[in-house]
């Protein structure tokens, strides 16, 4: 009776402690974080406005360029097929000279309009995505640092994510980790089997 109340008092002592928690109700009820993601949607609203009017321009220019081209084709009597086969090739030199210096200049005018919206729109995408990452990387530190306190605090060596994400391991002292030993196991197994 003795030994086996010994047994167990020995595995008690080497079980390892753990504690949950779910970083994302953790993250999603932090305040600093709801505050930083405030201001990246009012930063995303306010890119999204000038994007908006961008296109209004851009609308606008096709218009005009639409409205100049149906004038410039009535004037040489192309009908609508041919006009819009002539604006197709308006990049052409050989073919530019059927129309207005103006109507040209309208042309490369919508069709820098574009360009600079969509580059605009990716930079405004890649820039986002980035102030994204970086809050949530800042946030992911601030509140693993807060739950490790927590956890050395218990003398718990292991904090699993309760909640749905790629991470389930917040934190782990380092002598729980055995990732070292798994590897230098399974090469040394490897190394023993090579002659089979």
């Amino acid at each position: 009776m003795i030994l086996l109340a010994l047994a167990l008092n020995v595995q008690a002592q080497d079980a390892t402690k753990f504690l949950t928690v779910d970083f994302q109700a953790v993250f999603q009820s932090y305040k600093k974080a709801n505050d930083d993601i405030a201001m990246l949607r009012s930063s995303s609203e306010s890119t999204q406005a000038q994007i908006d009017e961008m296109f209004e321009q851009y609308k606008t220019m096709v218009l005009d360029l639409r409205e100049l081209v149906n004038e410039e084709c009535a004037e040489q009597g192309l009908d609508t097929k041919e006009c819009s086969e002539s604006i197709e090739r308006i990049n052409n030199p050989a073919f530019t000279n059927n129309f207005s210096a103006e109507l040209i200049a309208k042309y490369d005018g919508v069709q820098e309009k574009e360009k600079d919206i969509r580059t605009y729109q990716e930079e405004a995408r890649q820039n986002i995505n980035k102030n994204e990452r970086d809050i949530l990387n800042k946030h992911f530190v601030s509140i693993r640092d807060v739950v490790a306190e927590i956890a050395q605090e218990r003398g718990v060596e292991i904090v699993f994510n309760s909640g749905v994400t790629n991470n389930n391991i917040i934190y782990a002292v380092e002598s729980a980790d055995i990732t070292e030993e798994v590897i230098a196991k399974m090469n040394a197994d490897s190394e023993g089997n090579s002659g089979e």
